[in-house]
């Protein structure tokens, strides 16, 4: 429990709520579809990545290893992203239906 200045309880603590990214606010299904679809592109990249850049070869350099691993990190980033926001869309829409209802724990109405 928290104590405020007047000695009284707090039954929850202010300022720990987290915010979401702003671009996850503005755009939920652009940003992860833009992760998963620049890990495709990625990956058809390095798959080819000696015909785009074949004077990379001359130094004895292969940019398959770093395009191939780019395009996993992005592509998992696509799909933990998703997963979130479809997490965070059921609660918000679960707890709504939730505090309409006034369920036993509800001290009042919550705003939202």
């Amino acid at each position: 429990m928290y104590m405020r200045q007047s000695g009284q309880q707090d039954a929850q603590p202010r300022g720990l709520r987290l915010a979401r990214n702003p671009i996850l606010q503005r755009h939920p299904i652009l940003t992860p579809l833009a992760l998963l679809g620049g890990s495709l592109l990625l990956g058809y990249a390095a798959l080819h990545a000696d015909d785009l850049f074949p004077w990379l070869s001359f130094f004895g350099i292969t940019p398959f290893p770093a395009y191939l691993s780019i395009a996993l990190v992005s592509g998992l980033a696509g799909f933990v992203t998703a997963i979130i926001s479809l997490v965070e869309c059921f609660d918000r829409a679960l707890g709504k239906n939730n505090r309409k209802r006034g369920l036993p724990g509800d001290k009042g109405a919550a705003l939202c």
